[in-house]
């Protein structure tokens, strides 16, 4: 089996790459094997934006050279330059500053409400997407070591080429195995995996308005501390260094080595952390602090809303004091209880989010009635898993219900607009995900 194969395979709808060696390299190992696919990622920005914010892809372009190339430390530059001359070698023509601004459109989204911010006062200060989460150990667990859950709730239409797990070998710092897409440098729906003993994930913070254009972007500051540190203390200084408020979110981070998790809500100029040995911290794009609050625009007393309801889901299961092992942590993020209505009920106050089912939509999102949005994956790693890089995934949504696209289209022709790019999701079995730390191949 030759390099190719080895590094680069579908498993149960994943696509599993390894990256190895200094970052030039790195890069010409990601252009080469999956420039063929960066193409599409950018381009389901672009109609997405297009749509959904009115802004063509110049504005991300231009964002990204005023904003996020000068703060590109010289590492990751020349990790973007390689996947441009490795998709070159592979026949694919990618243009540099497009590469900058699909790693920082996430970042350009924050900024794009800002600006909105700044120009009208009275707009309404949204977040794109969400995701459900949690992180326990002590008495929370089976084994009293870390869990960890996770599930990306994104535009479907964004969501496709979030099936990639990146594992990055580098000549210096930690190995990193991330979920991904073609073309990132950085996670981006953040899942992330250490050789030191960091597993992080984070759901996004609903209706923060700030923002610090001279802050260095969130794809650099994140890759940098997965790769660079090895606890809670030294990665949360690096994503505090130079913040720049893009994806203002509620980091979930497990120090598997010493059995601590956290809490990190991150605004642009207020955070809090929060840290235990034996507790459980969930997400579901709600801040808890007072000062992270003062960032944002939501009504935290409206229980109709997707965080709030979930957030009182979370409660709810929380209070059984059922220990949460491998199988607990899957049917957490398979749930359907909607406790707005009371009922088992998918849709988008549900922790599997099912916006596309729901006439109600996702208000505090922008997403109108029936919008194809919301859960498409499911990540679970524990401390002992982790230490070799192993972790459980399912690649669609958590519940196993398929998302047919044709039959959805047809159904709501209102979002025929996306029928170009909109694919089906199917959710494929639970596979065990084996990134083998520490071993050279």
């Amino acid at each position: 089996m030759d390099d190719l194969k080895q590094s680069h395979v579908d498993n149960q709808g994943w696509i599993y790459a390894r990256l190895d060696g200094p970052a030039y390299e790195r890069g010409m190992q990601h252009g080469k094997r999956l420039g063929h696919l960066i193409p599409d990622s950018i381009d389901r920005v672009k109609l997405w934006a297009s749509h959904a914010l009115g802004r063509d892809w110049n504005y991300f372009r231009k964002v990204a050279m005023e904003l996020y190339q000068p703060k590109i430390t010289g590492e990751y530059n020349e990790e973007l330059k390689g996947i441009v001359a490795g998709a070159k070698d592979a026949g694919v023509v990618l243009d540099y500053v497009d590469l900058v601004a699909l790693n920082g459109y996430e970042d350009s989204i924050n900024y794009h409400y800002f600006l909105r911010k700044q120009g009208n006062p009275q707009s309404q200060a949204v977040r794109v997407g969400g995701c459900s989460a949690f992180v326990a150990n002590g008495s929370q667990t089976r084994d009293g070591q870390v869990v960890m859950g996770h599930t990306t709730w994104w535009p479907y239409l964004l969501g496709k080429g979030w099936n990639l797990l990146l594992h990055v070998k580098p000549t210096r710092g930690n190995e990193v195995l991330m979920q991904s897409i073609p073309g990132f440098i950085f996670s981006g729906s953040d899942w992330y995996m250490n050789s030191a003993g960091l597993i992080v994930c984070e759901t996004t913070i609903t209706g923060v308005y700030t923002f610090r254009p001279e802050g260095t972007p969130t794809f650099v500051r994140a890759r940098e501390a997965m790769q660079y540190c090895s606890d809670i203390d030294s990665w949360r200084s690096m994503m505090l260094k130079d913040n720049n408020g893009g994806l203002a979110n509620s980091w979930l981070i497990g120090d598997t080595n010493r059995n601590e998790i956290a809490l990190l809500e991150l605004g642009t100029y207020n955070h809090e952390l929060q840290r235990t040995k034996d507790g459980c911290y969930v997400g579901c794009n709600l801040a808890f602090s007072e000062g992270v609050r003062t960032e944002t625009e939501f009504n935290y007393s409206d229980g109709r809303s997707s965080p709030k309801a979930r957030y009182e889901r979370w409660m709810q299961l929380l209070s059984s004091r059922r220990k949460i092992d491998f199988e607990t942590a899957k049917s957490y993020l398979s749930d359907h209880r909607d406790v707005s209505l009371g009922q088992d009920n998918p849709s988008h106050c549900s922790l599997c989010g099912h916006v596309e089912t729901d006439k109600r939509g996702a208000p505090e999102l922008e997403w109108g009635a029936f919008y194809p949005g919301g859960s498409f994956d499911a990540k679970i790693t524990t401390a002992s898993l982790a230490k070799d890089g192993k972790m459980w995934a399912r690649w669609g949504k958590p519940c196993g219900a398929l998302f047919d696209s044709k039959s959805f289209l047809k159904g709501h022709p209102e979002y025929s607009w996306q029928e170009p790019l909109l694919a089906e999701i199917k959710a494929h079995d639970w596979t065990l995900i084996d990134a083998r730390f520490g071993v050279n191949n």
